[in-house]
Parts: structure tokens; sequence; C-alpha cells
């Protein structure tokens, strides 16, 4: 029955009437591909297909999600489904359809509502076994309990992928979906414990949820070429996307822009036998490998690989010596031909890992800009040259020049550590100077306390001590961030604080002994009293720290500059506000 309607036919309907001669049959086989349907009534499969239908090709329609789902577990012979899109593009048409857009019933039809005697309810739609373990909530599919092979191949679906769940009792092992629209795989699916094969190839997936693969223990081929799943596997850090395919024999991630795994991504995938990476970004197989047994083919082909990890080496060592078939394709890989890369190439000529054609293998060589060069021959060429470029005494002359910078290097960090505040506080005032108008340079001070404070005890400074000295004292203060130049780079706003006020408090606490800037600025004030001669710091001790939890450096500077401790009775307060703006006004 293929192509009996003309095609953009609108509204075609399989309605219960046109299948009426078809229920007492012994029809095996049915093809109506090419007819426009977009809709089957429901009921019209369920009890007017015969039971030996076996074989179903609805190829090249456009049929929708409808009720008639729920006539799928009545089809018990049916072992193929076939429910393609439009695999090729059709010609323009050359006339208008017809401007009839109404669907006809068929003349006769009632339109009564199909039911059935000893029919299970819509509740028991996977049949009255399953009654009590369906929720009122779910949304459940059926599916014919014998069929074997589904295909809805560029059928333009398109959806998110969320919680599915099939009727248990079913026999699906293979599921051909290729072609749809499908970004988001959230699932799990559940239901589909016999589906050994699916194919879900240029489907547009951008993410798939942990959960998704959860449920398809029987899972041994998977196709998903042709995606976008680089960020998605990116954010894999625990391998939780596969780890539920303990059977999976075969998985194709080619073509998916992926640029990086993470160590654990297959690490559950024990049985696999096909790993395909090809036409991807990557550069270094850093994923776990050794658990992988039974491999016999890994192919590379077209990323940026330079070489494969040594635990991956020792791996298809191991099967070589068990006298399994194990083959690794890296064609149009930029393979490096270089010293640093030696073992690689003694393993790839030794093992004859890529066989024995090497079209479009390339050594990829240290001189800059230099065109990879084809290796058509293969590589052992190559490694002999290799190995007089890097004879031993060549090796030697570099460990010797290693050493050399090594030490150059760690005295050079020793003095550099040493010295660091120092360093850079003589950098700030270099730049002041190079960078700021001679004119405005002056030894007036702007602020008459710089406050250096942790982040969490913003409230203290900014609801006590800033009204108590600013407000009620007069001291005009220059708060940590609230007075900072915007656009000026932090450690520039923290020398030039300093640098610009008479003095600096350090509010001391826990916190602040945890602050990277905190310390910053403690630094600066220190130099810069080193550097004129002045008492620049003042410690306000705002709660109890024991000694052990400060370091030595700053257990001597509390020593050698003017502290105050916070008093916990407020009466004595007054008085130590009093006495903190007195020692800050002190020359």
């Amino acid at each position: 029955m293929q192509r009996i309607v003309n095609r953009f036919t609108p509204c075609i309907v399989v309605y219960k009437h046109t299948l009426r001669y078809f229920a007492n049959t012994s029809l095996e086989v049915i093809e109506a591909m090419d007819n426009e349907i977009e809709m089957i009534e429901q009921g019209a499969r369920s009890k007017l297909l015969p039971t030996t239908l076996k074989f179903a090709n609805l190829t090249n329609n456009r049929i929708m999600f409808g009720a008639y789902w729920k006539d799928m577990l009545s089809l018990t012979g049916l072992e193929k489904l076939h429910l393609d899109g439009y695999q090729n593009p059709v010609k323009f048409p050359l006339f208008f359809p017809s401007t009839d857009f109404q669907c006809q019933r068929p003349s006769g039809d009632k339109h009564e509502p199909f039911q059935a005697a000893g029919e299970f309810s819509e509740k028991c739609i996977c049949g009255p076994d399953e009654c009590s373990l369906e929720e009122d909530d779910d949304f459940i599919l059926p599916l014919p309990p014998n069929l074997l092979n589904l295909t809805m191949h560029s059928n333009s679906l398109a959806y998110k992928v969320g919680n599915i769940r099939f009727c248990a009792n079913n026999s699906l092992s293979s599921v051909d979906l290729s072609g749809n629209m499908f970004p988001y795989l959230e699932g799990p699916i559940t239901g589909l414990n016999k589906l050994k094969y699916l194919n879900i190839s240029s489907c547009f997936i951008q993410t798939i949820d942990a959960e998704y693969f959860n449920f398809l223990f029987s899972l041994e081929y998977l196709n998903l070429f042709q995606n976008l799943l680089g960020d998605c596997l990116d954010k894999d850090m625990n391998g939780s996307i596969f780890d539920h395919l303990k059977n999976l024999k075969y998985l194709n991630l080619s073509f998916n822009n992926i640029f990086r795994f993470h160590w654990p991504v297959f690490k559950d995938l024990e049985d696999l036998e096909i790993l395909d990476l090809s036409t991807n970004r990557i550069s270094h197989i850093n994923f776990k490998v050794d658990h992988m047994k039974n491999l016999t083919f890994l192919d590379l082909h077209k990323n940026d690989i330079a070489d494969l990890p040594k635990d991956m080496r020792d791996l298809i060592d191991s099967l070589l010596n068990a006298n399994k078939s194990v083959k690794v394709d890296m064609r149009d890989n930029p393979i490096y031909c270089e010293c640093s890369n030696l073992a690689f190439l003694e393993w790839v000529v030794r093992t004859n890992i890529f066989g024995d054609n090497y079209t479009h293998y390339y050594c990829k060589y240290p001189v800059e800009n230099q065109t990879a060069v084809e290796m058509s021959q293969g590589y052992a060429e190559e490694l002999v040259k290799l190995r007089k470029q890097c004879a031993t005494h060549v090796g030697l002359f570099l460990g010797v020049i290693g050493g050399t910078i090594l030490v150059v290097t760690f005295i050079t960090g020793l003095l550099l550590y040493r010295f660091r505040w120092t360093l850079r506080y003589w950098y700030h005032a270099a730049k002041l100077k190079i960078y700021s108008n001679p004119d405005k340079i002056s030894e007036e001070f702007d602020y008459d306390v710089f406050v250096s404070y942790a982040s969490d005890d913003v409230d203290f400074v900014l609801q006590e001590l800033s009204p108590h000295l600013s407000a009620e004292r007069h001291l005009k203060l220059l708060v940590h961030g609230e007075n900072f130049q915007t656009g000026r780079h932090i450690t520039d706003n923290i020398y030039m604080a300093v640098r610009q006020s008479h003095k600096t408090l350090v509010v001391l606490t826990k916190n602040m002994l945890k602050s990277h800037w905190c310390t910053y600025e403690l630094q600066m004030a220190r130099m810069e009293s080193i550097n004129t001669g002045r008492d620049v710091l003042v410690f306000l001790l705002l709660e109890e720290i024991p000694a052990h939890l400060m370091s030595v450096n700053m257990l001597s500077y509390i020593k050698t500059s003017t502290y105050i401790s916070y008093p916990r009775e407020a009466q004595h307060r007054d008085v130590f506000w009093n006495k903190l703006a007195a020692d800050l006004r002190a020359a």
C-alpha cells in the first residue's frame, strides 16, 4: 500500500472502519509507506489487526504520538515496527494540494468509542498482572509483547526526554532513534530490560543526566555518533553517565566535539570491545583503561593526540600477549617524532598496532611551523633516525644543563621568597613614582587612619569603629574596600592607602589571620614603617586569640607595635575609644 494518497495530503487518519476487513485474516506483513499518515484511531489496531502480524512498515509517514499507543499491548505477534521518517528530501510540488483540510470519517462509522470485553482499564494499561505496580500519576508506554525491533529514524521527533516507563512485559531488543532531536536526556528510562541495541546518533544531544542509562542493564551496543556531548562529558567528574552499563560492548562517541575526559568516565565498562572516539578534539588519553580486558578496537582517528599513555600501552601489551587481536586507529593525529616520544614510537613499531596501512599517519616534528610529514611506509625508518639523535651523551648533557638550571632556580626562589615583601613594597613605590604627577606627591597625609580588617568583621568596623572614631572623635578614616579607587588594582590601592595614611589600624581577629589581603596590608604597613622610620602599625585586639594560632612574625609585630584590646564590658568602652583615638593621633 505504498503511496496510495497524494503527497502533501493533509490529515490522513487510519480509522477502525478502515481496518475492519483485516481482523479475521492471517496477515503477517503490512507495508504502508509514503502515505502521509498522521494518526491512528484508538482501538483500530487492538482488535482489528490479526495476532499473526509480525512486521509493520510505516516508513515515510507523519505519525504523531497519540492515544493509539495504548493498543500496542494487543499486537502480540508483532516483532518489527518501522516508523522511520523521510530519509531523503522530496521534490518541490508542481501543483497545489487540495484545499479541503477536513478530516472526513468513513461513511457508516457511528463515532462509537472502542470497548472490548475484558479490556483492562487505562490505569492498568500494562495488563491486569501489573495493576498493583502502577501509580495514578505514572506515565507508562505499553509495547507489543513480542516486538524485537523498533526504528524511528529521522521521524522529526523533538523531545526533552524525561522519566519514561515502559510496560515490563516486552521483548524489545533493538531501537533506532537516530536523526531526531533530543537535546536533553534526563531519564531514567525503565522497563526496557531486554534492550541490547540503542542508536541515538545525530540527535543534537547536549546533556545526558547521570540517571538516564541506570536501568538499561542489558545494553550492549550504544551509538552516540554526531551529537554535542563535549561539555557534558567534561562535567562528568565521577563517571556517572555510563557506570550502570556493565554489559556494554560497543560505544560510539565520535563526532561529539569532545575535548577532555576525566579519569573515571569509563570505569565500569569492563566488557567493552570497541570504543570509537574519532573526529573529536581530544589531545590526551587520560581515562582509566586497565580494566578493559576485552578491548579489540580503539578508534582515535582525527584528534589531536600525540601518543598513548603507558597504562594504555601496558593494557594492549597484556592483551597481545594473551593472543588477543587488538588494533588502534590514530590516523590524522599529530604523532610527535621527537626524543620525548621515543618510547611510544618504539612500541608502535614493535607491536604493529596500527596495522599495515599507514595512509594518513603523520610525523609532527619539534621544528616550529614545520608541516607534518606523512609516514606512508610506517615509522621504522624514522625510529632509527631518532635513536641516533637521542643518544645517551645527549641525555647526559641535557641532564647537566637541567640540573644547573634547577639549582639556580632554587636559589633564586629562596632569595625571592626571603625578600618578597621588600620587593613588593619597592615595586609599588617605583610604580607610584613613574606614573604619578610629581607635583601631587606630598609628605602630607590624606587620611588619619587606614583600617585593615577581614570581610567577616565588616559589621564591627562599619557599625562601631567607624562611628566612634570618625563621627565622634573626628578622625578621617580610609576603610579597606570602601574608599579604594575604582579601576585600580587592589595591590596598588593597598599601597596607596598605607602611604597616604598617618597610621594603619589592624583589626586583629581569627578571620584576619586567614585573610590573604589582610596579610598583604599588614606587610605593606610594616615595610612603610621600616623605610620611613615612623611608627605606622596599631593593633586592635578584637577577640582573644591563642598564641599557637598566630605565626612567629605576627607575635613579633604585635610585640613591637602599639596594641589595645577591645573591652567586653560596655562601661569601659568610652575610655577605650578615647585611648585608641589618642594612639592613632600620636606621632
